[in-house]
């Protein structure tokens, strides 16, 4: 009996934190909001997981594997107990979150990597082909439920799961073959530049270093000061919060990076094929802070609804911009909005796998371009 109820206990205690998850975040979630939910008590909690950290870890350890397969498309196995459109949909927000996060928190980090990475050979053997089209799939499909709050428009890119069908003997075809001749990453994409040497400029830049760092809900003002290596009280004068100084760095950076990005477009070229290049740039070191940056705040805009507005316009006009360099290739404009916010959503999911599967780096997501390329011309 006592065996039985301690199995039970540990059960509820898992399946609680799903919803506590997909309320709260995974970073404002307590022990007393899990024991609340499951109506277990705390010394059960601590002598089964020790701290909230170990909880998640046992968490994905439960369910991680089984979420990985859900998102290629495989159905639930029934004995993990979750049935119904609100518990499906708990259950991928949560583990979604835990995901995220692992990059950073290393109690998920050594359980989520490895799971990761055999389940990864299983799916792909490894095999270059099908790293590519695993590798955008996911991307997608993740960039897009991190990108939900932010836009709705981020599911158009849903309808091109299809176009990642590069095939297993890709490099005999002879549209790839002035792509083979030169080298997937002909520049480096320079490290985040907030401007102008002032105490703002630096509590910016500090701002979006801890938020990448840490996530938004651990980011504080004395985190801030110290990385900036100025006092807490020279930045109360200017932002009355952090949640205000972290809007400010948001709206900067975007500003900052979208001016560099169109302009460097403008250099390198501006079709679809030469995304590519800026796909392998762009999981480089040289923007690393920014990858994360942005993963943190979709993460936020999950359960943040002025997160989401705030970063909708600069997401929703990069889209356009990418909308109409596409449609001048004579793609439709209906082909050419999806495919913008396909390359939106790519990019954000992208950057999650990257943190955790360092290999798909090594990828040319030029191949994958230039095969999406054939389908919009079709």
């Amino acid at each position: 009996m006592a065996g039985a109820k301690k199995k039970k206990s540990a059960s509820e205690l898992l399946t609680a934190g799903l919803t506590a998850i997909a309320n709260s975040g995974i970073d404002r979630v307590t022990v007393t909001d899990v024991t609340e939910i499951s109506q277990v008590s705390r010394p059960t909690f601590y002598t089964y997981y020790g701290d909230i950290h170990g909880y998640f870890a046992e968490m994905w350890l439960h369910f991680g594997v089984d979420w990985l397969n859900f998102q290629v498309g495989k159905p639930l196995p029934e004995s993990l107990g979750i049935s119904g459109e609100l518990a499906v949909q708990e259950f991928d927000q949560a583990i979604l979150e835990i995901f995220v996060a692992a990059r950073r928190i290393p109690e998920l980090r050594e359980v989520v990597e490895p799971d990761l990475e055999a389940w990864w050979k299983n799916q792909t053997a490894n095999e270059a082909a099908k790293e590519l089209n695993l590798s955008w799939k996911l991307a997608v499909i993740l960039g897009q439920k991190l990108s939900s709050n932010v836009s709705k428009k981020s599911e158009l890119a849903l309808a091109f799961l299809y176009a990642f069908d590069v095939s297993e003997d890709w490099q005999k075809d002879p549209r790839f073959a002035e792509l083979l001749s030169t080298p997937k990453t002909e520049f480096e994409l320079s490290p985040l530049d907030l401007g102008q040497n002032d105490v703002e400029s630096h509590l910016s830049a500090a701002a979006v270093a801890v938020v990448a760092a840490s996530g938004v809900a651990n980011a504080s003002m004395t985190r801030v000061a110290r990385r900036a290596r100025l006092s807490t009280g020279s930045v109360y004068p200017r932002f009355k919060n952090v949640e205000t100084l972290i809007e400010r760095s948001f709206a900067k950076v975007m500003e900052r990076l979208i001016a560099a990005n169109i302009q460097l477009a403008k250099s390198r070229g501006r079709s679809l094929e030469s995304y590519g290049t800026f796909v392998n740039a762009g999981l480089l070191p040289g923007r690393k802070i920014w990858r994360n940056f942005r993963s943190e705040m979709h993460l936020e805009a999950m359960h943040s609804k002025e997160v989401a507005q705030l970063m909708a316009p600069a997401f929703t006009a990069t889209a356009q911009q990418l909308q109409a360099d596409i449609a001048r290739e004579h793609v439709p404009d209906h082909l050419a909005e999806a495919a913008s916010w396909l390359m939106h959503d790519q990019a954000i999911g992208i950057s999650v796998l990257f943190g955790l599967l360092p290999r798909i780096g090594d990828l040319d997501h030029r191949v994958m371009l230039l095969n999406l390329n054939k389908h919009l011309h079709k």
